[in-house]
């Protein structure tokens, strides 16, 4: 679950609230035509990228067991990314 969380929420999160932090700064603006949802949708795909994710749960858990939900949270999280982002950025 952990897992999950941190590849739905906590990249969506960090993404939107750097974009958000950035756009509000003297250091950059937001091109023409962008809008909150593109940037939440840009949130969520980011929790598309597992190869890491996948590649330290190898190196960070020995129980073949831990290793088998922690992978299993992972690709949950890319799946509920993708289906997410779609929804966001397709219906607006």
């Amino acid at each position: 679950w952990a897992m999950l969380a941190a590849l739905v929420l906590g990249k969506a999160i960090g993404v939107v609230g750097t974009i958000t932090l950035v756009a509000r700064s003297p250091l950059g603006r937001l091109p023409a035509g962008i809008t909150g949802r593109h940037i939440v949708g840009l949130g969520l795909v980011c929790g598309l990228g597992f190869t890491v994710a996948l590649f330290i749960t190898g190196l960070a858990y020995h129980d073949p067991a831990l290793i088998d939900h922690v992978r299993i949270g992972i690709l949950a999280a890319a799946v509920l990314c993708g289906a997410a982002a779609a929804l966001v950025l397709v219906t607006g």
